[in-house]
């Protein structure tokens, strides 16, 4: 794409604002004009020829900083090299219903101006409007894209419905078509299960808020340990596309896919598809194909049982088989050769361990032996009586209860005092002459 350059202005434009130089110029007889006069003058003049102008034009240069401001430019689409900078303010950006992006040829309505702080020409955008596709269609096309990025839509999120759910939740409109046709359908096929009606609007303003309070509310059942349904359906009978924007709304999407029980989406016609049929667990084509796929047929139920039939007889058999396994087990063991090999196997391992006691007692008694001879020549050589042996005595002092005490030195005894001296084979008294 070639560059933009600002388009020349033609004659008449020349003239034109030669013209208006001199009114501006003959307004004030103090001199040539202010920057600031001038802008505020131009400004004046294009807010009041050129407010809620449409301008069609592709988006460049597209930011949305944290104010919530919206800025852009716009470029022109006839091949015409031409810019016209362009801001919404916040309180117009949030009632768009799509994210405007670089790229997109849109219909911007609002009024002219001029930026005069750096005397720069703006469009300020009070509505944008889509070129070729209408806003619900960008809309949802945007919402899609962002969901199936988050992985909303992925098929390993979806879970298997119950085979035989003991109670379904019914998520719709409390009158009409759709809640006739399922509780038909269900009594039908299924009537074992107990049905819980949440009747919500299905469409206008208050539809998407209440089928969330619904979802929410019912699965806090599941938290709190209630009897929580096996399996819920959300749906609707048919409509127009804008009658279905409640279950294309992301607040419900996001509340279908934190539900922790299955979800079954049965809305509109086979023709009518929404963003809750890709969140939900399983998508029915009408809400009579919601109550057809939440319950079981009656041929599913048959070959239940008989199937149930089948693994219980087998199971049964199976029980008597090992039962019987473990009967002709004990009896085999309970038979006289066996009970004497196993008596003579005992024999044979009492034998051996008394043969390895009597040995181990003959080891310690042995050890105990030369450690007592050891310690007794350790005794003899400290004991005062192999000193004896050796021709030596000990001589002691009596007194007269008969006490000894032992002589060391001869000025110990005194004439008169009775001696014991003990040798060493006996004892030998003597009186002191």
């Amino acid at each position: 794409m070639k560059p933009c350059t600002r388009p020349r202005a033609s004659c008449a434009e020349s003239g034109t604002a030669s013209r208006g130089r001199e009114g501006l110029m003959m307004a004030d007889n103090s001199g040539p004009l202010q920057v600031g006069q001038l802008c505020a003058d131009v400004k004046a003049r294009l807010e009041k020829n050129f407010a809620r102008v449409p301008v069609i034009g592709e988006v460049t240069n597209f930011s949305k900083p944290s104010s919530g401001h919206l800025y852009f430019t716009l470029r022109d689409c006839s091949g015409v090299e031409a810019l016209l900078a362009a801001v919404m303010y916040r309180s117009d950006a949030a009632k768009l219903r799509f994210a405007p992006a670089n790229g997109q040829r849109l219909v911007a309505t609002g009024n002219l101006t001029i930026y005069t702080q750096q005397g720069r020409f703006q469009l300020v955008v009070k509505a944008l409007e889509p070129v070729g596709i209408g806003v619900r269609e960008l809309a949802l096309k945007q919402l899609e894209e962002k969901l199936r990025a988050e992985g909303i839509f992925d098929p390993t999120r979806k879970r298997p419905l119950p085979q035989f759910p003991e109670r379904i939740g019914i998520v719709t409109s409390g009158t009409g078509s759709a809640i006739r046709d399922i509780l038909e359908k269900l009594r039908e096929r299924w009537p074992y299960a107990e049905v819980l009606v949440l009747p919500v609007p299905v469409q206008g303003e208050r539809a998407s808020g209440a089928i969330v309070s619904a979802l929410k509310w019912i699965n806090t059942l599941v938290i709190s340990g209630g009897q929580a349904p096996d399996v819920l359906i959300v749906g609707r009978g048919g409509g127009g596309s804008e009658d279905l924007d409640a279950f294309n709304d992301e607040a419900v999407i996001r509340a279908v896919t934190d539900s922790a029980i299955p979800v079954i989406s049965g809305v509109g016609h086979e023709d009518d598809r929404t963003l809750c049929d890709l969140a939900a667990d399983v998508r029915a084509l009408t809400p009579t194909d919601a109550a057809i796929k939440a319950t079981p047929s009656r041929i599913d139920l048959l070959s239940f049982v008989a199937d149930s039939r089948v693994r219980f007889e087998k199971a049964i058999r199976q029980r008597l088989s090992d039962a019987f396994d473990d009967l002709e087990h004990a009896r085999s063991r309970m038979r006289p050769d066996v009970l004497s090999m196993r008596l003579d196997a005992l024999r044979r391992r009492a034998t051996a361990a008394s043969d390895r006691l009597r040995g181990s007692i003959a080891g310690k008694m042995e050890k105990m032996h030369m450690t007592l001879r050891a310690l007794a020549s350790r005794l003899d050589a400290v004991s005062p009586l192999q000193v004896l042996a050796r021709g030596y005595s000990l001589t002691k002092v009596l007194d007269e209860s008969g006490e000894g005490k032992l002589v060391f030195d001869a000025a110990q005894v005194k004439a008169g005092q009775q001696l014991e001296t003990t040798v060493a084979r006996g004892t030998i008294r003597s009186v002191v002459a």
